[in-house]
């Protein structure tokens, strides 16, 4: 089965605990980034077993933190992912994907989470072990501007042009990756965190899900 983008969703709350609420199909994939501003978070949802990404909590420059969970194999229905334990106005993001490996699903991450202030947030770099492989960006920023995704990446949550500040864009390559970064262009220079990792595909093919992660705190 090929890779593929299913749905997405966000929310913002002046204080956690945070949730989404989506339904989700079975065995798939999921996704899930929050920002808030001091503290320690847990994530729940469905029975889902969800993994934190190396070097998380990240920490946006003068801003506020970053998590980056996902889920394999995860509970078909309507399931809540609900983020607690953290302070102050939080942003999370969920979204879904199918077509990934049901279990050690990881290829490859970078553990070094990069960081700073620009209009161009950028990722470091990862090399894949795969080829036909799923880019993802998972985002936030300090400011809430308008996002115009990076070349090739298409914008799944924001839609382009809404003033949010997490979001998701991917695109999809069908070969090996060396040295590969995930960017966006964001409307207004500010703090910045952007993870990368990389995930296989279901069957031996390999998605590769490169999550960066720019975040901030307010509206």
């Amino acid at each position: 089965m090929a890779i593929a983008f299913v749905q997405s969703a966000h929310a913002v709350a002046a204080a956690q605990p945070i949730s989404v609420t989506l339904t989700f199909t079975a065995g798939n994939w999921m996704i899930v980034g929050a920002t808030y501003s001091t503290g320690t978070t847990t994530i729940s949802g469905g029975g889902n077993t969800y993994t934190l990404l190396a070097g998380m909590p990240a920490t946006i420059p003068t801003v506020s933190l970053l998590d980056v969970w996902y889920s394999e194999n995860i509970a078909g229905g309507s399931v809540t992912v609900t983020i607690s334990g953290g302070a102050g106005t939080s942003r999370l993001t969920v979204a879904e994907y199918s077509g990934l490996a049901t279990s050690a699903s990881l290829d490859v991450q970078n553990s070094t989470v990069a960081t700073g202030t620009s209009t161009t947030p950028t990722s470091n770099a990862i090399t894949t072990t795969n080829a036909n492989d799923l880019i993802i960006t998972a985002t936030g920023i300090g400011s809430s501007t308008t996002w115009t995704a990076g070349t090739g990446y298409t914008m799944r949550d924001p839609a382009p042009a809404v003033t949010y500040r997490v979001g998701v864009e991917d695109k999809i390559v069908s070969s090996i990756q060396t040295n590969i970064t995930a960017t966006a262009t964001i409307g207004a220079s500010t703090g910045w965190a952007c993870p990368i990792a990389a995930f296989k595909a279901a069957g031996g093919a390999a998605a590769v899900i490169n999550l960066q992660m720019l975040t901030g705190v307010g509206t």
